[in-house]
């Protein structure tokens, strides 16, 4: 739970707006006296630095009433299709604080939680990299296994610092997954095995969660594909029926 609405959360980012405006003001007015901040080069610096927090605070409530419109049409259309779940990419591009961007992240997902379709499970799927594990992982810490599904992406994680430390940490919440390989250095979505990723110890995770319900593999993406189509679906469809049965 939070202590404030998002409706409470907007008035206070429009007043932090309105105050950075003020500031920018008086900034401009004196600009020429103040001295660069430590980590600017110059006043110039300084001043676009002032002006990037302006438009920050600006944009943050109208991006946040645009993503969660556009999130809750997704369901919506999930729901006429007879579709149990849409998977959110919670993004680790963070502009300020990596604790700041994920309580709005929070807050806007509270919002679509409480508007969206019963019927529809929400998952929240790891990102590539540190940012994108980390804030996955808040997010699963907020919010319970009854308001929240996982998404385990196979590739993401494996880039992602230490080797299952998701998958361990969170086996009982997946309830689907992307699952593909890569060796370590970049999303490649290529075959399970075709890559470095310890298939044998994943596949012992997800046997042990009960929560689990689709398996999906995602693997080879357009120019990524090096070899006919037909060859590569036949071999991925040969790994899955390997790995799953």
């Amino acid at each position: 739970t939070h202590e404030r609405t998002l409706a409470e959360l907007f008035a206070v980012q429009q007043e932090i707006a309105a105050n950075v405006e003020r500031a920018l003001e008086v900034a401009q007015d004196a600009a020429r006296n103040v001295p660069p901040s430590p980590g600017t080069a110059s006043v110039e610096a300084h001043m676009e630095l002032l002006q990037a927090r302006k438009l920050l605070s600006t944009w943050a409530v109208a991006d946040a009433e645009e993503a969660i419109e556009h999130l809750l049409h997704h369901f919506e259309y999930a729901e006429s299709y007879g579709l149990s779940r849409v998977i959110v990419h919670p993004h680790g591009y963070f502009l300020d604080r990596m604790e700041s961007c994920m309580e709005r992240a929070a807050r806007s997902l509270e919002v679509v939680l409480l508007s969206k379709p019963d019927t529809v499970e929400l998952a929240i799927e790891n990102l590539p990299r540190g940012e994108g594990s980390w804030i996955c992982e808040q997010l699963l810490g907020i919010f319970d296994r009854d308001r929240m599904g996982f998404c385990y992406d196979s590739s993401h994680e494996n880039i992602s610092g230490q080797p299952f430390h998701l998958l361990e940490k969170y086996a009982d919440r997946i309830t689907v997954t992307h699952l593909s390989d890569n060796h370590g250095e970049m999303d490649e979505h290529l075959v399970p095995g075709d890559g470095n990723i310890d298939w044998r110890r994943l596949r012992r995770y997800l046997d042990e969660s009960s929560s689990l319900k689709d398996v999906l593999f995602e693997v080879g993406t357009g120019e990524k594909l090096t070899e006919p189509v037909a060859q590569f679906i036949d071999r991925a469809a040969r790994k899955a029926r390997e790995l799953f049965g």
